[in-house]
């Protein structure tokens, strides 16, 4: 995970890198949300999707599929849209001011050659 590997560069601190992921897990649209707008559920859907046995710990696709809502395809397809919806860790640090972009890029550039 480039993260760890600027952590373990010393080019941010724990507590930058901390910070840029909570940003990036803030900003990642929920999969209801991306289920409603890819047209996938209805709101009435998302809402006994989010409803459901509210004191069990399960994942909103797996829940949608278990009341047939959605098909395994279908939470695999959302859950790409996720990731790529998701903002990259490296432009959160530089937008934070954590690392500028120069550096930014030499580290990715060295990361992805490590790996």
């Amino acid at each position: 995970m480039l993260g760890l590997y600027l952590l373990e560069a010393n080019l941010v601190s724990s507590e930058q890198l901390l910070d840029a992921l909570t940003k990036q897990r803030e900003s990642t649209p929920p999969i209801g949300q991306l289920a409603l707008v890819h047209r996938k559920l209805s709101v009435r859907q998302v809402m006994d999707v989010l409803n459901h046995d509210p004191d069990r710990r399960a994942l909103f696709g797996e829940i949608a599929v278990e009341l047939g809502f959605l098909t395994t395809e279908d939470v695999t397809e959302l859950l790409a849209i996720q990731r790529a919806a998701r903002p990259k860790i490296g432009e959160i640090l530089v937008k934070s001011g954590f690392i500028d972009e120069d550096e930014m890029e030499i580290a990715l550039a060295r990361y992805l050659r490590s790996t």
